[in-house]
């Protein structure tokens, strides 16, 4: 089905019935690449070969269209990671770092596509800031953005250039990783793909963090534990979260870590 939409260079606008379409969230990005003469696939550059959406790429390659990889939240990097994800660019929608290099990006390969308008669709997991890189693309707030993973309920328009038009879409988590297995599950809330807020479990969550990062954890609370239950106890007595008879709230630590973790306090 093509899409429909209105536009507006002055409101963000969403697609016409897309509330009443109730589609699915894969099946609204698959429409989006299809419609699309360019793709930012929009990762975390701390985890950018692991956060590719592969199905969605091969989609893409199958229609002839052009991705550009965008490795967002550089400034969380002590220092550029190796990737052979081509063509890509570190940015930092915090920072604005390499922001004005990918805008020029964008219109050196718009020039090429000879139409009365270019389409720019946007992909990437949940809470990446794909939003959040379209507003300072466009140079004003004109998309609604939140920390909260799965924030953009339907598909929004912006003007980029005269003829140049963004697409964002909804968040979706590759099929890989979609997971309800411990491993995949935590790795997803890790990534930011699902909030700290929604997890039944973080603590089971800060065990994989912690297995995987335990000189950085320990190093940020200043703490020195050896195992991801010790860091916990630890972590609440620290902070004073105790439940009754002093018994300490684990669970709420872990919740503060996963935050901090998804919202870039922990470098």
């Amino acid at each position: 089905m093509k899409l429909r939409y209105s536009f507006s260079s002055r409101k963000t606008k969403k697609i016409e019935n897309i509330g009443k379409q109730r589609k699915k969230y894969p099946e609204i990005a698959r429409e989006v690449v299809g419609e699309s003469d360019i793709l930012l696939e929009v990762l975390d550059a701390r985890f950018a070969d692991e956060m590719r959406n592969k199905d969605l790429e091969e989609f893409a390659k199958s229609g002839g269209k052009k991705i550009i990889f965008v490795l967002n939240k550089s400034d969380l990097l002590k220092k550029p990671k190796k990737t052979k994800l081509k063509p890509s660019i570190l940015v930092s929608v915090k920072t604005k770092k390499g922001i004005s290099t990918l805008r020029e990006i964008l219109r050196i390969h718009t020039k090429k596509i000879k139409k009365s308008k270019v389409v720019v669709g946007v992909i990437g997991f949940p809470n990446t800031g794909k939003s959040s890189l379209i507003n300072v693309l466009a140079r004003s707030a004109k998309t609604k953005t939140s920390k909260q993973a799965g924030f953009t309920r339907g598909i929004q328009k912006i003007r980029l250039f005269e003829n140049v038009v963004l697409l964002d879409t909804p968040g979706v988590i590759s099929k890989d990783t979609y997971s309800t297995k411990r491993e995949k599950f935590a790795i997803a809330t890790i990534f930011g793909a699902r909030s700290a807020s929604d997890v039944r479990d973080p603590e089971v969550v800060v065990t994989t963090l912690f297995e995987k990062f335990k000189e950085r954890l320990n190093k940020h609370y200043d703490i020195d534990a050896n195992d991801s239950e010790e860091f916990l106890e630890r972590l609440a007595e620290s902070k004073k979260f105790l439940l009754k008879k002093g018994k300490k709230d684990t669970e709420r630590a872990a919740r503060k870590v996963l935050r901090d973790w998804q919202e870039g306090r922990i470098k």
